[in-house]
């Protein structure tokens, strides 16, 4: 074996600084994400549901896992018009989202025609609704940081009769506490039956017939306990939804997860950080 000079040795130090980053920055990859488990124990539900004559829901597939996500869709029909709700939901390691849209049934046009010409005669479509639900019981695998928003905007209720909601409700159900009996992590209930093109935002208070809110929409989601996101969205009008009215709500609830910085991050960081700081061997 060939003596290891100067320069073969200032090599080796260098490729060991370069691969002491390496591995950290691959670490520090690996850790810039939670681990989340959907417990498949409880009655986890993602669905979307429009109600007009009858009742019609699309489910995600079963079992409920980290990470999926995809577009459902349900319709329901009438004598006049259909309600529809739209959810796109995306689960992953560093969080959950649900963006979706209601849209209750409008009324429509049709044009008759006589001896004297065609004209349209209208025909209103009658009361009917829209839903989002979510129920998902979850454990961290780390303990991370959590952080909570959402919203609902209701547009072209101007003139009309409507109802809209949001609920978002989070919990630790660690040794089966049951919600409500025990305070939430955070819980907003916010309900309006008579205000036009409401708007809701989460954390802040609103809703004319409903407006709960407690807790907190950032916390600790301790490794290894058992937690529960729930969120109940709902838009619906009354009777007498002309063709020219256009009402719909939009939303989105997000929980995003941030994991705490691991001991082990902080060593293969430090020990990248001595390998940098090696004074090169004299005589290079």
């Amino acid at each position: 074996m060939l003596p290891m000079t100067s320069r073969s040795r200032a090599l080796l130090h260098a490729r060991a600084a370069v691969l002491s980053l390496a591995f950290a920055a691959g670490f520090a990859s690996a850790a810039s994400a939670a681990n989340i488990l959907i417990n498949p124990g409880f009655g986890n539900r993602i669905y979307a549901e429009a109600a007009y004559y009858g009742s019609e829901f699309t489910s995600a597939p079963h079992p409920i896992n980290v990470p999926s996500g995809q577009t459902l869709q349900a319709f329901s029909n009438g004598p006049v018009g259909y309600a529809q709700s739209s959810l796109t939901y995306s689960l992953s390691d560093s969080g959950f989202t649900f963006d979706f849209t209601h849209t209750p049934a409008r009324g429509d046009a049709i044009w008759m025609c006589d001896e004297f010409g065609c004209f349209p005669q209208e025909q209103w479509a009658e009361g009917s609704a829209a839903y989002t639900v979510v129920d998902l019981v979850f454990i961290p695998l780390t303990t991370v940081q959590y952080s909570l928003s959402g919203f609902l905007d209701v547009v072209g209720t101007s003139f009309l009769s409507s109802t809209a909601q949001l609920v978002v409700q989070i919990c630790d159900n660690t040794g089966g506490v049951i919600c409500g009996y025990y305070p939430e992590l955070f819980f907003s209930n916010q309900a309006s039956t008579s205000t036009p093109n409401e708007s809701f935002v989460l954390g802040a208070h609103g809703g004319d017939y409903i407006d709960d809110l407690s807790g907190s929409l950032t916390g600790t989601l301790y490794a290894f306990r058992t937690y529960s996101i729930s969120i109940y969205a709902l838009f619906g009008t009354g009777d007498y939804v002309s063709p020219y009215d256009y009402p719909s709500a939009t939303g989105q609830v997000q929980l995003a997860f941030v994991p705490e910085p691991g001991t082990s991050l902080l060593v293969m960081l430090g020990l990248a950080g001595l390998a940098l700081q090696r004074r090169r061997p004299s005589g290079l």
